[in-house]
């Protein structure tokens, strides 16, 4: 039977038409509109197989959830609206430092998750993918201090190999100051070698130049082999704060190991503190008193709180007394220290003083 042109492309779109039954009076309108049997394929796809078009982009980008606003001094962030706007203006070949940008900031939160729980190969990786070793969180964390306090070696040597200032303070609440203070307050030496082969200032003081030297923390704590770690590096040995020096601090904790590190490295007996009181008075005056009852004072143990006293000797023929107190539940707690040095560097102070 013969047809004529008008006739088979009536047929022609009779048969799409069936093609496209059963997906919806929209999708036919579309496919009269079109006449394109490729267009039917299509709809067709996305009908029974949605989100699977050919070259659909593909990101790994975590954009569904919208960044926290940082403190004000670090400016803006953009939420994930943004981020994406940035990207499409990138893929029209404008505003690319943008998106990088993006990136860094929406990779931050994950990295610092994977710091908090020690995942070197994830840092690893997300630093590949471009997360920033150096900006912080909306809190103002910093993922080379949170590294630095918690002793995570590795993690501060990839962040640090993958830029990150090791001068650079952290000013989260309870997570503010600088890495190189926060690794020789708790005794990281490991951590504390990293940050001065990259570079970082062992004289820097923390809170913008007005507080503590990492020489000082690392005194006032009884780290021995951080702070010679430091004074190898030129730390200045009598670089304190508000009239305190490290000697000063060592002498009063009882560690005789610290205060024979300084006096190596030309730390000055004779300095004073505000009351005229030099280490060797300090030492003297604590010599012969119960180490466990200051630490009790200190701590303001209260009546119904729960502690316990370890002791522990050391190599010079002292003892290491740590008091741990805990609430009446046994939940939380916190510990203080103390040596047992006194009448020792109360004697090698003297005998510095004197040559």
């Amino acid at each position: 039977m013969q047809y004529c042109s008008e006739t088979k492309e009536k047929l022609l779109l009779y048969g799409l038409q069936r093609l496209a039954t059963g997906l919806g009076a929209r999708i036919a309108d579309r496919v009269r509109a079109a006449g394109d049997a490729a267009a039917v394929l299509r709809l067709r796809l996305d009908r029974f197989f949605p989100g699977r078009r050919v070259n659909r982009p593909r990101s790994r980008t975590p954009w569904s959830r919208p960044a926290k606003p940082p403190p004000s001094r670090c400016g803006p962030v953009r939420t994930a609206p943004d981020c994406l706007r940035s990207s499409r203006r990138t893929l029209a070949g404008d505003d690319a430092p943008t998106e990088g940008l993006c990136m860094a900031e929406a990779l931050t939160p994950r990295l610092i998750t994977a710091i908090h729980a020690d995942r070197l190969r994830r840092v690893g990786t997300l630093l590949r993918q471009g997360a920033s070793p150096s900006a912080p969180n909306a809190e103002g964390e910093t993922p080379l201090y949170l590294a630095a306090v918690s002793g995570r070696t590795e993690i501060v040597r990839l962040l640090l190999e993958a830029g990150a200032t090791p001068d650079a303070e952290s000013r989260g609440e309870g997570t503010a100051g600088l890495p190189l203070c926060a690794a020789a307050c708790w005794g990281h030496s490991g951590v504390v070698h990293e940050l001065l082969a990259h570079g970082a200032d062992p004289d820097r003081r923390e809170d913008d130049g007005t507080s503590y030297t990492p020489l000082m923390w690392a005194a006032t704590g009884g780290h021995q082999r951080t702070a010679e770690l430091l004074l190898e590096a030129h730390a200045d040995p009598d670089a304190g704060c508000g009239g305190r020096t490290p000697l000063m601090a060592a002498a009063e904790r009882g560690s005789i190991a610290v205060v024979r590190a300084l006096l190596r490295h030309g730390a000055d007996p004779h300095l004073t503190d505000e009351q005229g009181r030099t280490a060797w008075h300090m030492a003297r005056e604590r010599c012969g008193k119960d180490v466990e009852s200051e630490l009790r004072e200190r701590a303001g143990v209260a009546q119904d709180a729960r502690y316990e006293f370890r002791r522990s000797p050391r190599a010079e023929g002292t003892e290491l007394v740590e008091l741990t107190v805990s609430s009446p539940d046994g939940t939380g707690g916190a510990s203080w220290q103390g040596e047992t040095g006194h009448a020792l560097i109360a004697a090698l102070l003297r005998e510095s003083m004197r040559g």
